[in-house]
């Protein structure tokens, strides 16, 4: 298991994606978010951007 923290803002080459304003929009009022989609679109990292700490199980 592997916990980081983040500070909450955009870090490294993240490039926004068209999503990241509505859920700027929708996190300010829910208290969480369901990101659903194929894979290797962006959906994790998108997340850990917003994210002040999280947790990676390992996939063992």
């Amino acid at each position: 298991m592997e916990v980081r923290t983040n500070t909450g803002k955009f870090l490294g080459n993240y490039r926004r994606l068209i999503v990241d304003a509505e859920m700027d929009y929708l996190l300010a009022e829910l208290p969480a978010l369901l990101l659903d989609g194929p894979k290797a679109v962006g959906k994790t990292e998108t997340a850990r951007q917003r994210a002040k700490t999280f947790v990676r199980l390992n996939r063992e």
